[in-house]
């Protein structure tokens, strides 16, 4: 590779009976004009992987962009939960606790007895759970 240090004039004088490396010089001295996708005005990229005019551009395009993403999320999340609760309905049973006769929603695969905390110790408390088992 040649390295030559000298201006835009010299370097065209040098190679103007060359078109093609001529073309190829002014190719790369060309300035590229692209889109902020921030601001989305027109600037001079000075690096091929530049997307932003500026920093505050990019600083700004990024905040956004995390708000962006959680909205994304919590929509996810909620699309989530409903789906979840429409299958536990869908899977749900009606059950009558063993402590307090009252009727209670668990999982069809729960081996779930009780509607409470309070209820299964308090079963188990007054020794309720010995008669379920010597009655087995």
């Amino acid at each position: 590779m040649i390295e030559f240090r000298g201006t835009r004039k010299e370097l065209r004088e040098m190679f103007k009976d060359d078109p093609e490396i001529l073309k190829g010089i002014e190719d790369l001295w060309t300035i590229e004009i692209t889109i902020c996708k921030a601001c989305k005005e027109e600037y001079p990229r000075k690096a091929l992987h530049q997307k932003f005019c500026s920093e505050s551009c990019r600083s700004t395009y990024n905040h956004q962009k995390s708000k962006w993403k959680a909205k994304i999320k919590k929509a996810q999340m909620e699309a989530l939960e409903i789906a979840a609760e429409k299958k536990f309905l869908s899977e749900a049973k009606i059950c009558v606790c063993e402590f307090c006769k009252e009727e209670f929603v668990k999982h069809k695969k729960s081996r779930a007895r009780f509607c409470s905390l309070f209820c299964r110790k308090a079963h188990r408390k007054f020794g309720l759970h010995k008669s379920r088992n010597q009655h087995e």
